[in-house]
């Protein structure tokens, strides 16, 4: 889009802008699952507490998840460009797999979710986050995982090579469970650091974004 300035220039902007489905069957089914509800409540009410609190530490390192521009609940969501606006590139994911990358990753992780605990201890998100989608929608979601892990399994077997048949053996052994295993462990415990979970149907822009970072700093993809 153009944005015109106030020197009165104008530049193109890129941005994203995520809503519900038009297709009423579709929309419906997203609007109960709470999906979407979380994405935009994410956005309002945790990641705006959590850019304060780094703003407050004089945090200038890399961000962590795309920034907002406008947040409309709950079926809108107007999101900078990272890869249009910042020069974010896309990198190759199989060479991001080494202990290199794995370590950034694991950092980026850890600062997340350690800053989405204290910020939670501060400010107290709200009922919303108590419940994961797995546990809103347990009954709705009926064989969703297994499906996804047997497809994921036969696409090991058929595309990643004959050295990795034991890992496809793994995830298809694992996929009548993966459901029961996921609503266990998102259960609340006191022994344990209790934080927000990272997921696609909430934060897949972080994670893009992480990505993207392994690419500026390693600089070897």
């Amino acid at each position: 889009m153009d944005v015109l300035l106030h020197d009165g220039s104008k530049i193109k902007k890129s941005l994203i802008l995520k809503t519900l489905p038009s297709t009423p069957a579709l929309h419906k089914q997203i609007e109960e699952s709470g999906i979407f509800k979380t994405e935009v409540l994410v956005y309002k009410k945790v990641l705006s507490k959590m850019e304060k609190f780094l703003n407050n530490l004089n945090d200038k390192s890399e961000p962590l998840w795309v920034r907002a521009l406008d947040v409309r609940e709950f079926d809108q969501l107007l999101l900078e460009d990272a890869v249009g606006d910042l020069g974010y590139k896309t990198a190759n994911r199989w060479k991001g797999w080494d202990l290199d990358h794995s370590k950034l990753t694991m950092k980026a992780l850890a600062k997340f979710h350690a800053l989405a605990a204290v910020v939670n201890e501060e400010h107290h998100y709200g009922e919303h986050f108590k419940q994961t989608v797995v546990e809103r929608n347990f009954d709705e979601l009926k064989d969703f995982f297994e499906v996804i892990y047997n497809n994921f399994a036969k696409v090991i077997e058929e595309k990643w090579g004959p050295e990795w048949t034991d890992a496809a053996h793994k995830v298809r052994e694992v996929a009548p469970h993966v459901k029961e295993r996921l609503k266990k462990l998102y259960v609340e415990r006191d022994n344990i650091l209790n934080t927000l979970i990272l997921g696609h149907q909430t934060l897949e822009i972080f994670t893009l974004n992480m990505l993207f970072l392994i690419l500026i700093v390693l600089k070897n993809l």
